[in-house]
């Protein structure tokens, strides 16, 4: 019988980037509320606690992918080292 191949993330994509925006929205938003000035429209802290929440999620996800590449390089080098051939004298 085939053996199962574990799932190994390769990188993370648009969905972590877009999971992780929609998760640091809530408290973006809030603090562009905080911040803004009350004479301005709800549109102006909206959209700049989106932009805040989209460009910290972009940086999360660019973390996640720097971690992923690093651990999926060690488990190459692990392999390539496991697998190497043996020379003989």
């Amino acid at each position: 019988m085939n053996k199962l191949k574990s799932f190994r993330i390769e990188a993370a994509g648009w969905g972590f980037w877009l999971v992780s925006t929609i998760i640091l929205a809530v408290p973006f938003v809030y603090a562009s509320y905080q911040v803004t000035e009350e004479h301005l429209s709800r549109e102006i802290p909206l959209a700049l606690g989106l932009i805040g929440a989209s460009l910290a999620g972009a940086f999360v996800t660019f973390i996640a992918n720097t971690i992923i590449q690093r651990s999926n390089e060690q488990r190459k080098a692990a392999d390539r080292k496991h697998h190497k051939p043996k020379h003989k004298k």
